[in-house]
């Protein structure tokens, strides 16, 4: 068999799999016309020599530039071999790293007229000496037309600063499961090679996020026969989890001298052993206990490792937690096996540190009694918190419309919350109307001015910030002088100079000039000044804009606190006593009102793949209304639904679309079977965060 690696190089750009952002910032790059020299960072394997050969052969292809033809001797010296060819030069820094090894690149910056278009590719760049990085700055700063000059790197941080700041970087990341089994699978169809799809999956985790590395194990593995589970464990050298597993579960049960009978029984040298213990360590925590989910194997052999397996690793660990968080007492656990591998050379060093192991998880020598569990007891359900208007003791004024009601208060917190957790983004202007100064007597036509205000101000939005738009709420109110609307807006801090400018001119064509006095509209834009410690000031006026809302909640509804104690639902919002107003009864127009992008079916349409929303309203987590959690639970969710498809992703490669009903079917069990795996309960996701429950 042929070499796999070599030949399913990508040959294009659509050919490397599993960096779309970082093709695209090339695309962009190109497309743009621009020269200046690009950093291509990132773990090996993972497509940056492919790339850089892929731009040399669209550059300097003999036939069909800008696009490479892919058969001409250029683009086969270039892109299959890496091979000197006309206006060409590939260096590896690794071998060649002295001032004399980049003096081509100096000579072509000094004499422009030499070669009409060039590419200079150095690959491992952080292993250029000193002085041969300097001598090559005004080369990368300057290349000259039509040159383009590439470095990719493993290690950025060991790139000189000088040359680094000269440079685009363009980041290169390890391949998930889901890339790398679908280059497998392609891979094995091609080549007619048999393989179960476990074994696949087996091989891509050994991979260490490289497409590189998996053709290579793959062939390893196919050299054998068919690709299967036993074969890829047996050529991989992945056997022996089941002292793993045993070991783990001695610890757990607190027999050490089952511990050390397991470790003399298995048949590898002391520091095999230590470092499995340490990695699957590791593993479990990725996939377990780690509070932002990572999907990490760590190694390849963990994969035959049962997911009930893990799971009874962690239950059993939970009972000795005690008050500390589970992730900092895991971490702590993993680090005892940090080792010096010089100091593992011997049984009898394994067998000190699997003692000293077990001292940590079990207090007494021998004894299986573990500390208590602390439980905390679950949150009253939805139906419980919020009973019903009458035991909450609302008014009949209420119900008359002159103040806000229960459900209206929760529909603006939940909008408000939404409006972090799912975009990141903040309330940071306040607008408010004035429509009787504004020569507005009917609550027709105020409506008819918010709905205009509102549209216009999106389309604008997204014209002065391509790829934005605004969000926003309101409440109207009436007052002695009319109708009396409250808007928090987000609009992007770039625009909010052309937002007040539009808005005075706006104003005026809609109401005109004599009625557009001093108080008939205000604009509240943030001005930069210094914030005391605390919370972020953007989070704080994203609340106090939302509490300007609340300010007409009926203060004789009651809530419930945590502590079981009834308390007025405005206070517990922290409206301020002066800022309390009854809003006036409204005849026809309606008191609240959100944009589509934070309306019910926005946040219902979010809920994807069972992401429920967390609510701190509907939890009584009150001192948690405004401390800006959601900006947190934003990283976790788009972290938690990336995973999520990455592995429906995975299911979809390996049961394709079939008229095949036997195959349908199994493709059906196989997706209900990784949704049922995903927890419905937003409590009970990982995050990185301190949840109030």
């Amino acid at each position: 068999m042929i070499e796999l690696a070599r030949k399913y190089r990508p040959r294009a750009l659509d050919d490397v799999i599993g960096q779309d952002n970082a093709i695209m910032v090339i695309r962009q790059h190109l497309r743009s016309g621009s020269n200046q020299s690009l950093i291509f960072a990132g773990p090996s394997g993972t497509g940056k020599t492919s790339a850089a050969r892929i731009i040399g052969a669209d550059m300097l292809c003999e036939r069909t530039m800008p696009i490479s033809c892919q058969q001409c001797d250029t683009c086969t010296r270039i892109v299959e071999h890496g091979r000197f060819a006309y206006g060409w030069y590939e260096l590896d820094a690794g071998r060649h790293n002295r001032p004399a090894d980049v003096e081509d690149l100096a000579s072509y910056t000094l004499s422009p007229g030499m070669v009409s278009n060039w590419v200079f590719f150095i690959d491992e760049i952080h292993m250029l000496s000193g002085a041969a990085a300097g001598a090559i700055l005004k080369a990368v700063e300057e290349p000259g037309a039509g040159a383009q000059f590439i470095g990719a790197t493993t290690d950025l941080a060991m790139l000189p600063f000088a040359l680094r700041k000269r440079c685009k970087i363009i980041q290169f990341k390890r391949l998930t499961a889901a890339p790398l089994f679908k280059l497998l699978k392609k891979v094995c169809e091609l080549e007619r090679i048999e393989y179960e799809p476990r074994a696949l999956d087996m091989i891509a985790a050994g991979s260490d996020g490289s497409a590189r590395d998996a053709l290579i194990r793959l062939e390893q593995v196919a050299s054998a026969g068919p690709v299967t589970e036993q074969l890829v464990a047996e050529a991989l050298a992945i056997g022996s989890i089941q002292y793993l597993v045993s070991y783990f579960n001695a610890v757990v049960a607190g027999d050490l001298a089952a511990q050390s009978q397991i470790l003399t029984d298995w048949a590898e040298d002391p520091l095999f052993k230590a470092r499995k213990i340490r990695d699957y360590l590791l593993h479990v925590y990725n996939f377990e206990v780690s509070p932002r989910p990572l999907n990490d194997i760590v190694d390849a052999a963990f994969f035959q490792v049962k997911d009930h397996e893990r799971r009874q690793l962690v239950d059993g660990i939970k009972s000795r937690v005690g008050r500390r968080q589970l992730a900092d007492y895991w971490l702590d656990l993993t680090e005892a096996w940090a080792f010096d591998p010089a100091a593992m050379t011997e049984h009898a060093n394994l067998m000190m540190r699997v003692h000293r192991f077990h001292r940590m998880l079990n207090s007494d020598e021998g004894s299986t009694t573990t500390a208590p569990v602390v439980v905390v007891a679950p949150a009253q359900n939805r139906l419980a918190r919020t009973r019903s208007a009458k035991a909450h003791g609302q008014s009949p004024s209420s119900q008359a419309g002159q103040w806000l009601s229960l459900a209206q208060a929760e529909t603006i917190y939940e909008a408000a919350s939404f409006l972090p957790q799912h975009y990141g983004a903040l309330f940071n202007v306040g607008i408010t109307l004035d429509h009787g100064r504004l020569g507005i007597s009917t609550e027709e036509h105020a409506g008819k001015l918010i709905s205009d205000l509102t549209h216009e101000l999106d389309l604008r939005v997204k014209g002065w910030v391509p790829g934005t738009r605004a969000h926003w709420m309101y409440v109207n109110e009436l007052r002695a002088s009319g109708v009396f609307t409250t808007l928090a807006v987000h609009v992007p801090v770039s625009a909010h100079e052309r937002l007040a400018a539009w808005m005075s001119r706006r104003m005026r064509s809609w109401a005109g000039e004599l009625t557009d006095g001093p108080d008939a509209w205000s604009l509240d834009v943030p001005q930069p000044k210094a914030h005391k410690p605390g919370r972020p000031r953007k989070v704080s006026r994203h609340w106090r804009l939302v509490r300007g809302l609340w300010a007409g909640v009926d203060p004789t509804i009651v809530h419930w606190t945590n502590e079981g104690i009834r308390h007025p639902l405005v206070g517990l919002l922290g409206v301020r006593l002066s800022a309390r107003r009854a809003l006036g009864a409204l005849s026809s127009l309606r008191r609240t009102g959100t944009s589509q992008s934070l309306g019910p079916r926005a946040r219902e349409e979010a809920q994807v793949e069972a992401m429920f929303m967390l609510s701190a309203f509907v939890d009584n987590a009150w001192s948690h209304i405004d401390s800006g959690w959601e900006l947190d639970e934003r990283l976790d969710r788009l972290s938690e639904l990336a995973g999520r498809r990455d592995a429906l992703e995975r299911v979809e490669l390996e049961w394709p679309s079939s008229t095949n009903q036997i195959e349908k079917d199994r493709k059906a069990e196989a997706l209900a079977s990784l949704r049922n795996s995903w927890p419905t309960d937003p409590h009970k996701r990982r995050r990185s965060w301190k949840g109030w429950w």
